[in-house]
C-alpha cells in the first residue's frame, strides 16, 4: 500500500517539476514549438503525473507553454518566440557583445597571450 504524500511533499514535487521544466525550456533543451507529453515528462523527472500537470498549468500561466487544440485532443507546446522576445534577445546580446569588447580592449596586450 502506497503512503500518500503530505501537502509539503506534494508542493515540493510541483515546485521541482516546474523548476526543472522551466530550466529545460530556458536553456533550449525543449525548443519552441516542441510537444510536451505529460507521461514522458513525469517519467523523465521520476514523478507522478499529478505534480507534472500542476507544473504545466503554472508554466502555462507564466507563458512558457501554450495549448493547441486539434480535434478533440489538445496538445501542450513550448511557446513560440514572439517578435518582442526576439527584440529583447537581440538587445541583451548587443549589450553582452559591447561589454565583452570593452573588457577585451582593456586587457593589456601581453596579458591576452597568457
Amino acid at each position: 500500500m502506497a503512503i500518500p504524500q503530505t501537502t509539503s511533499e506534494s508542493a515540493n514535487s510541483v515546485t521541482r517539476a516546474f523548476t526543472e521544466l522551466r530550466q529545460l525550456i530556458v536553456r533550449g533543451h525543449l525548443p519552441p514549438g516542441s510537444w510536451i507529453v505529460e507521461s514522458h515528462v513525469a517519467e523523465r523527472l521520476g514523478l507522478s503525473r499529478t505534480p507534472v500537470r500542476a507544473a504545466l498549468q503554472r508554466l502555462h500561466q507564466e507563458g512558457y507553454i501554450v495549448t493547441h487544440q486539434r480535434g478533440r485532443r489538445g496538445r501542450v507546446l513550448i511557446a513560440p518566440l514572439t517578435r518582442e522576445d526576439a527584440r529583447e534577445l537581440y538587445a541583451i546580446l548587443g549589450h553582452l557583445e559591447a561589454f565583452a569588447s570593452t573588457f577585451v580592449a582593456a586587457v593589456p596586450v601581453g596579458e591576452a597571450a597568457k
